[in-house]
């Protein structure tokens, strides 16, 4: 069985034996058998979403497996909230600071923007997988 989850999880394309089925807000809502275009884009998704975890594996070996299982999964951990600890984790990022740590909250980063997420939400749930 694979999935895609979308919009924070409102949304979820399953495949399983064959058959696409949507969810939503966790519900069955549709019956995709069929439809060959869905089908195309679920594929086109896991693919890119592999070719990204593969280019930022090879450029940040040191990347925790952890990400990857998150991504997959469609699960990001939620993180601190207040704008100042946003700011405080952000900005050796931002700044360029190059050590083993700042790296890992780079690759979390963009793991939640990959899984879809965006703003504040990406940022707190990328807080949760790499303090």
């Amino acid at each position: 069985m694979s999935k895609i989850t979308l919009e924070d999880g409102k949304y979820t394309v399953v495949y399983e034996a064959g058959v696409l089925t949507a969810l939503r807000n966790g519900e069955p809502w549709r019956n995709m058998v069929g439809d060959k275009l869905v089908g195309a884009m679920f594929d086109e998704i896991e693919r890119l979403r592999g070719a990204i975890v593969a280019v930022a594996r090879e450029s940040h070996p040191a990347t925790p497996a952890i990400i990857d299982l998150h991504i997959i999964a469609g699960k990001l951990p939620p993180g601190p909230t207040t704008e100042t600890e946003r700011l405080d984790w952000l900005l050796p990022i931002i700044t360029g600071v190059n050590t083993p740590e700042i790296d890992k909250r780079t690759a979390a980063i963009g793991a939640c923007l990959i899984a879809g997420l965006d703003g504040r939400d990406a940022l707190d749930r990328a807080m949760g997988l790499a303090p």
